[in-house]
């Protein structure tokens, strides 16, 4: 994310920001875990579609 320093000063400016900071981190996180999920969704069900044509045939 690239965070190197702080843009604010005083103890509870620089507390609010790394709770930005933190957040944000988060929220990456998330949609990456969420990305990946989409991801295993479409190769099962792709996985599954294969599974049936080859059985019926």
């Amino acid at each position: 994310m690239g965070f190197t320093r702080y843009h604010v000063g005083g103890m509870e400016k620089v507390r609010r920001e790394s709770g930005i900071v933190i957040l944000a981190l988060s929220m990456m996180k998330l949609a990456a875990r969420a990305r990946g999920k989409d991801k295993e969704k479409r190769q099962s069900k792709a996985f599954n579609k294969f599974s049936i044509a080859i059985f019926l045939f």
